[in-house]
């Protein structure tokens, strides 16, 4: 799976991503303890977002956070700085590889029609 360079609505620069499939066990770990009850699934795939954030921006351009900012793995605190448009972006731009990598559902393109579908994402 690969995951596209995420050009930020706000205008204010770009996200770029490592490949998922190089997430460990402690990544896998972290997004899983996200999840304290069902009932509560889209809050948790936020979480888990983050955490796959943390992981996999490997380079970031966003203007408002200063000249380069450091990467959420340095600093994770960066992500909740991010402008509500830029986040939501960001989530949904990792919710496919978060439903695949830690729920277990098939990838959009891999979905059958026996298949469960992902969560819908939010659009920014």
């Amino acid at each position: 799976m690969k995951i596209d360079k995420l050009t930020l609505p706000s205008g204010a620069g770009y996200v770029v991503f490592g490949d998922p499939d190089m997430l460990t066990g402690r990544d896998y770990r972290r997004m899983r303890a996200c999840i304290t009850n069902m009932d509560h699934i889209i809050e948790a795939q936020s979480d888990m977002a983050l955490v796959m954030a943390e992981a996999l921006v490997i380079d970031w351009q966003v203007d408002y956070l200063g000249n380069p900012p450091m990467l959420p793995r340095v600093n994770p605190d960066l992500l909740d700085q991010l402008r509500i448009g830029d986040a939501r972006a960001l989530e949904a731009a990792l919710l496919p590889a978060v439903n695949h990598y830690v729920l277990g559902t098939p990838l959009p393109e891999e979905a059958t029609d026996g298949d469960p579908l992902p969560p819908a994402t939010v659009s920014g």
